[in-house]
């Protein structure tokens, strides 16, 4: 599923166009950034906007308000040693 992404999060955590792979915290509905899962986030730009493309059922089962944007927390500004992200 396209999701939106804000371009200053995305720079903000240091990410780049490409494949990433994220785990489910289940918990918290996060997804975390890994070396080794099975489940892939591609990010691209699409007419001077970021998208990210996630597999359609985790943003059914993952999905906090409407599933339309992907929010990024930057270690930088959470203080966490890794980048969360929670689908909007």
């Amino acid at each position: 599923m396209k999701l939106r992404v804000r371009e200053d999060e995305f720079k903000r955590a240091g990410l780049k166009e490409g494949v990433y792979f994220v785990e489910i915290v289940e918990d918290i509905d996060e997804l975390r950034i890994v070396d080794k899962s099975d489940i892939p986030i591609r990010f691209y730009s699409e007419n001077g906007k970021i998208f990210a493309d996630v597999p359609d059922d985790i943003v059914k089962e993952h999905k906090l308000m409407n599933g339309e944007e992907l929010e990024i927390i930057s270690p930088k500004d959470s203080g966490w040693k890794h980048i969360a992200m929670y689908i909007i």
